[in-house]
């Protein structure tokens, strides 16, 4: 009895390879069908972009040269090689449209039925508790922030950034907004436990809680959490583990 006890409250270690083993196995069964999108992605690239950047270059060179020379000429160069690049312009955005929209056709497919990730609509105030538990850092911005569901679980991609000013020497504000925060956010199941013991898992060095995760002691004061280290040498490498119950964290 004690031991079908541990081996349920066991996690799987397994895991990451079972689901590398589902998606190979979906990917080849709808490669029939893919091939056909990709063919369509393959050819519909185009070195247009090229061409638009040799003509601005090869514009501005023959133009200074042009006017170097005499200005009649000149002027008739620059008029060139804004046609030039005009027309190479048109020609991109017309076949980056189709480009992207025979890659976009790819990626639903890959989401829907590879991945099997279905996009969702954001719930109010997604990231108060990760706020909270003190994975994300102060922010100001955010530039990114989508919801998917995949195998039963709510993912929610965050990209964040935070306004900095600085002052140059002539006393002008310069601000700039930089990224704190670029990542997925998502809850993995737990044993339910009658404690109040919290335990953290952080890519991101060491976290104070806040919110409904602070602890206090008698006189009032936080109480830290105590890091512990796992079995796995190569774990301990890429995470830290904070907790209060040493037990409960292992």
């Amino acid at each position: 009895m004690e031991a079908t006890l541990k081996s349920k409250a066991r996690w799987p270690t397994d895991i990451v390879t079972a689901r590398d083993t589902e998606l190979r196995a979906r990917l080849t069964a709808l490669d029939a069908e893919l091939a056909p999108l990709r063919t369509l992605v393959k050819d519909a690239r185009h070195p247009w972009k090229i061409i638009l950047w040799l003509a601005l270059i090869a514009g501005a060179l023959l133009t200074f040269m042009a006017f170097s020379s005499a200005k009649p000429l000149g002027w008739i160069t620059l008029t060139l090689s804004i046609v030039a690049a005009l027309y190479a312009l048109r020609k991109t955005l017309h076949f980056e449209r189709i480009l992207n929209g025979h890659r976009d056709a790819l990626d639903a497919r890959l989401l829907n039925d590879v991945l099997q990730i279905a996009p969702l609509d954001l719930p109010d105030a997604p990231l108060s508790i990760y706020a909270d538990a003190g994975y994300i850092p102060g922010y100001d911005r955010i530039d990114n922030l989508t919801a998917y569901r995949h195998n039963s679980r709510d993912l929610i991609q965050a990209k964040l950034s935070r306004r900095e000013e600085t002052k140059d020497s002539k006393g002008k504000t310069q601000v700039r907004y930089v990224t704190v925060f670029n990542g997925i956010l998502f809850n993995l199941p737990f044993p339910d436990m009658p404690s109040r013991a919290r335990t953290i898992i952080s890519t991101l060095g060491k976290t104070r809680p806040g919110g409904i995760f602070t602890r206090t002691d008698r006189n009032g004061r936080n109480i830290k959490l105590k890091s512990i280290k796992t079995s796995s040498l190569e774990f301990n490498k890429h995470h830290d583990v904070l907790t209060d119950d040493q037990v409960l964290g292992h």
